[in-house]
C-alpha cells in the first residue's frame, strides 16, 4: 500500500475510526521521556533506598528538576535515578531516541549520528542501558524446562593493547570444534516463556558451570530436558531432578510426545543470527548483549517494544555499579 492509498483509506473512515487510528499511530511513534516513565514506575513499585533497601523515605527537595529523598534508616540522600542507567545523564531528552536507534540494530557510530552525541557517549549509553537489564532475568523456571549450551569465539574486539596478532572476529586459525578459544553460553527456557542466557566458561561446560547458571532456579518438580551431555546428567543427579535426555544423534527428537529441546534450539538459532548483526561482540560485553536479546524475547507486544525496553532499562538501581565493574567481573575470560 502506497501513501496515496493510505490517505484514501483514512478518508473513508468515520470520525470515530479516524480518531482511533490517530491514537494508535501516536502510541506507536511517540517517544517517552525519562520523567514520564519514572512516574509510571513509582505507581507500580515501591521506591526503596538504593543504599540499604529501606522503604522509610522522605522527600528532600529537587535538584535540576529531579526529586531527591532522604532515607530515615541510613540517613543517605539519593534521587529517584541514583544507581540507574540515567544517573548523571546530561542529554536526557535524547535518551528515548537513543534506545529507539538501538532497537533498530544500528551500530554505535550510527546511534551517535542519529542522536547527535559523540561515539564515546554512544558506547557508554549502550552499556549503561544493557547493564540495567539484569533485573529482567527470570528468578525461576517451572514445569518442563529445556537447557543447552552454545559457543561463541572468544573476542577482545576493541582492545588496543593485545598481546598477540589481531584475529578477525576472534577466530583462532586452524582450530575447529570446542576448545579453550570458545566461550560457552548456557541457554535455558521453560514452556511458560521464561528464558535466560548465561555466560558460563571457556571451552566445555562442567557440572559446576550448570550449577552456577541455573542451580538455584529449578525446583524438585522441574523436568529438565537436555541432550545427552554428561555434565547435565551429573548435574540433575546431584540436584535429584527429573531428567529427560533427548538423543538427537540417534534420530530422537521428541520423547513421550512432550519432552524435547526444540524450543531452546530455535531460540539459540535466533540468537546466533541476531549476534551476527553486530559484526562481532567482545566477550567482555557478551553478557550484556545476551540480556538484551533475552528481553527482546520476553516482550510480547512488539508494537510497544520501545516503551517496554525503556521501562526495563530504567528500573535497575545497580546499572551504574555493574557498568563500572565490567572490567573486573570479566577477567576470567581474558587470555
Amino acid at each position: 500500500m502506497d501513501l496515496k492509498e493510505l490517505i484514501t483509506g483514512y478518508n473513508e473512515l468515520n470520525d470515530t475510526e479516524q480518531s482511533e487510528f490517530r491514537m494508535l499511530l501516536e502510541a506507536k511513534t511517540r517517544q517517552f521521556t525519562i520523567d514520564e516513565l519514572s512516574q509510571e514506575n513509582k505507581q507500580i513499585q515501591q521506591l526503596n533506598c538504593p543504599h540499604c533497601g529501606a522503604e522509610r523515605l522522605v522527600s528532600n527537595g529537587k535538584q535540576k528538576g529531579v526529586q531527591r529523598y532522604l532515607c530515615r534508616i541510613c540517613n543517605k540522600n539519593f534521587s529517584e535515578y541514583t544507581g540507574s542507567s540515567v544517573a548523571f545523564l546530561k542529554k536526557r531528552d535524547l535518551w528515548s531516541s537513543y534506545i529507539e536507534s538501538m532497537l533498530k540494530g544500528y551500530s554505535l557510530r550510527k546511534c551517535a549520528e542519529e542522536t547527535d552525541i559523540s561515539l564515546q557517549t554512544s558506547f557508554n549509553w549502550r552499556h549503561k542501558i544493557l547493564s540495567s537489564l539484569q533485573t529482567s532475568i527470570p528468578q525461576e523456571f517451572n514445569g518442563i524446562t529445556e537447557s543447552d549450551d552454545i559457543f561463541f569465539d572468544f573476542s577482545e574486539k576493541g582492545k588496543k593493547d593485545l598481546n598477540r596478532p589481531a584475529r578477525k572476529r576472534g577466530t583462532i586459525k586452524g582450530k575447529t570444534g570446542i576448545h579453550s578459544g570458545k566461550v560457552a553460553v548456557i541457554v535455558t527456557s521453560d514452556r511458560n516463556g521464561n528464558k535466560e542466557f548465561k555466560l558460563a566458561t571457556m571451552g566445555r561446560i562442567s557440572k559446576n558451570d550448570i550449577e552456577k547458571a541455573i542451580g538455584d532456579k529449578l525446583s524438585k518438580t522441574t523436568v529438565l530436558c537436555t541432550d545427552s551431555h554428561r555434565s547435565y546428567t551429573a548435574f540433575t543427579k546431584n540436584q535429584q531432578l527429573k531428567h529427560q535426555k533427548i538423543k538427537a544423534g540417534k534420530g530422537q527428537y521428541v520423547k513421550d510426545k512432550i519432552y524435547h529441546v526444540q524450543t531452546v534450539n530455535s531460540t539459540t538459532a535466533r540468537l546466533r543470527t541476531w549476534i551476527r548483526g553486530f559484526n562481532g561482540v567482545s566477550t567482555k560485553y557478551l553478557q550484556n548483549y545476551l540480556n538484551w536479546f533475552m528481553l527482546l524475547e520476553q516482550i510480547k507486544d512488539k508494537s510497544n517494544q520501545l516503551k517496554s525496553f525503556a521501562v526495563a532499562a530504567l528500573i535497575s538501581k545497580q546499572a551504574w555499579e555493574i557498568f563500572n565493574n565490567i572490567e573486573m567481573n570479566h577477567t576470567y575470560f581474558r587470555t
